[in-house]
This record gives structure tokens, C-alpha cells and sequence, in this order.
């Protein structure tokens, strides 16, 4: 019986979003709108934009909707535009601060994982030479006999005993 009535009186915007029949935002193109200007303007008036006066649509086009519990727990749940904001940035240093500290571990992981425990004089064989060169010259400056470098591979074994400048 209300929906008839409605329908007969063709209420205004303002009654619908009222009663709940509309979202809290109106989106119909422009032609739904209609623009109220005064007929004569003197030159004392001063400029002001047109009012919006919304026309209500066709029965057919626009069921009319009773309010619900589940659409007002939906609008109290509506934040400003400041509260979501700081949220996205909150959020975003989350994130980055959670990827920059995986990313530090997974380094320290993999740093740990580069040693052995047990390393042995073995390993690497330097001669003495190389280590304590003989020093020589008007300067007294070491003499590379024994490169540090010549028991690496084969190639340079073989070039061992070759003379150095």
C-alpha cells in the first residue's frame, strides 16, 4: 500500500533516501536531474550555481527498497577518507618493514650457510716464501720469488720456476 502510494505522489529524492529506498549516493546520469534558475537575474544578483532537484524515476525503473538491519550495520562501518588513508600507509610500512626484515634474514641465512666447520690448514696451500718474502733493493722492499698464487691449479705450477721482473 505505501509502495502504491509513493508511486502516485512520485516523492522526491530526499523522501526516498529517507525511508531508505535509495543508496546513500545517487548515481543516474544527468538527464534525471533538473536545473532551477531564477527568470530574471538583475545585475545585483549575484552568480550562484543552479540547485540540483532530483526527479524521480519511472515506477517500473526503480523498485522502491525498505531499510534493513544489514544495510545500516553496512553504513556504520563507513570510514572518512583520513582513517582509510593512514590505514593504506600503515599498511604499506607493514609491508615493507615484514619484506626488508625477510630479506635481511634470508642474508644472514645464506652467509651461515657459506662456512664449513671444519676448515684445515690443508685447504690451501701457500708456501712460506709467499707469506715472508725476502727483502732486497736500494729500498729494501720485498722480492716476489714465491707468488702467493702458484700452487692454485696446474697452469701455474708450471710456471712455478719461471723468472719473474
Amino acid at each position: 500500500m505505501l509502495n502504491a502510494m509513493l508511486r502516485r505522489t512520485r516523492a522526491d529524492g530526499v523522501a526516498l533516501k529517507s525511508m531508505g529506498s535509495l543508496p546513500g549516493r545517487i548515481h543516474t546520469p544527468k538527464a534525471f536531474f533538473t536545473f532551477r534558475q531564477p527568470l530574471s537575474r538583475s545585475l545585483h544578483t549575484p552568480c550562484r550555481r543552479p540547485a540540483l532537484q532530483w526527479r524521480a524515476l519511472e515506477p517500473v525503473s526503480m523498485p522502491i527498497r525498505f531499510k534493513s538491519e544489514t544495510a545500516a550495520k553496512a553504513e556504520s562501518w563507513k570510514q572518512s577518507r583520513t582513517i582509510t588513508a593512514i590505514r593504506k600507509v600503515f599498511t604499506f610500512c607493514g609491508f615493507f618493514i615484514i619484506t626488508t626484515g625477510a630479506v635481511v634474514v634470508a642474508f644472514f641465512i645464506y652467509d651461515a650457510s657459506t662456512y664449513r666447520k671444519g676448515v684445515s690448514a690443508m685447504d690451501i696451500p701457500v708456501s712460506e716464501l709467499a707469506l715472508n718474502p725476502r727483502l732486497g733493493g736500494p729500498k729494501n722492499l720485498p722480492i716476489a720469488d714465491v707468488l702467493v698464487g702458484d700452487h692454485d691449479s696446474e697452469a701455474m705450477l708450471l710456471q712455478k720456476d719461471k723468472p719473474r721482473l
